[in-house]
């Protein structure tokens, strides 16, 4: 009887070793897509504030260029007066 139960034992140890090892896997694997999919959602998101920055560049050039020709503009209308 006392058999029994040890082979009991070691049949459910290592029925749940297998599982464990086989569930761990699964996480694993699901967490390796996981982090292949959010790498590859970091490099689109990479390429727009790229994107997003030099366009804000041009703008802030256009911006500044027109400041300055406004003030000159301004500066020559005054000292002609």
């Amino acid at each position: 009887m006392r058999q029994e139960f040890v082979n009991y034992g070691l049949e459910l140890k290592a029925f749940l070793t297998e599982l464990f090892e086989s569930e761990t896997e699964r996480l694993n694997a699901q967490i390796i897509i996981e982090n292949q999919t959010l790498l590859h959602e970091n490099k689109q998101l990479s390429l727009l504030l790229k994107e997003y920055e030099g366009t804000m560049d041009t703008i802030m050039s256009k911006f500044r260029n027109h400041a300055v020709r406004s003030i000159f503009a301004r500066f020559f209308l005054f000292s002609q007066k």
